[in-house]
C-alpha cells in the first residue's frame, strides 16, 4: 500500500521508498514543467532523484561523492548481511550506479567535467559493491 506524503516544496514522496515519484524526461517536458532541484537555494532543475531527493547534476554529484567517501571510511568496520546499516548502503550503491548509468545515456547535453564526474562515480560506486560481496569461487 502506498501512501503519498507531502512535502512543503510540492513534491510527493510515497513512504515504500522503492518508488518515487515520476521524474521521466517526457513527463515533465509534456507538462511544460520541470522539477526543482531539492537542495536550498539552488536555481537549477532535477536530473535524477536519488535517497528521497530530486539534485541538480552538481548536487547530485556531490551527494554521491558525499555518500561514497562515508561508505568507503565504514568500509573497515565488519557488519553482518542483516545489518540494517549494511543493507540501506547495499541499496544505496545498487541504486547510484543504476541512476548515474541512466543519466549517462538520457542526458547528452552534459558538459564534459560531469560526464567525467558521474563515470568516476559510476565506477567507484561498481568497486565498492563488488567488493561488498563475498568472493567468489570458480567451481
Amino acid at each position: 500500500m502506498l501512501n503519498n506524503i507531502s512535502r512543503e516544496n510540492g513534491h510527493s514522496v510515497t513512504n515504500e521508498g522503492t518508488q518515487p515519484p515520476p521524474l521521466h524526461r517526457g513527463d515533465a517536458q509534456a507538462a511544460g514543467k520541470s522539477i526543482p532541484c531539492d537542495s536550498a537555494e539552488c536555481p537549477e532543475h532535477a536530473v535524477s532523484w536519488i535517497d528521497f531527493r530530486f539534485l541538480c547534476v552538481g548536487h547530485l554529484v556531490s551527494h554521491c561523492y558525499d555518500r561514497l567517501e562515508e561508505y568507503e571510511r565504514a568500509g573497515s568496520t565488519h557488519r553482518t548481511e542483516h545489518d540494517a546499516k549494511t543493507q540501506t548502503d547495499s541499496k544505496f550503491l545498487e541504486d547510484c550506479a543504476a541512476k548515474i548509468a541512466t543519466l549517462l545515456i538520457t542526458h547528452t547535453n552534459l558538459e564534459n567535467i560531469d560526464r567525467a564526474r558521474l563515470l568516476d562515480i559510476l565506477l567507484w560506486a561498481n568497486e565498492l559493491e563488488r567488493k561488498r560481496r563475498p568472493p567468489q569461487f570458480p567451481f
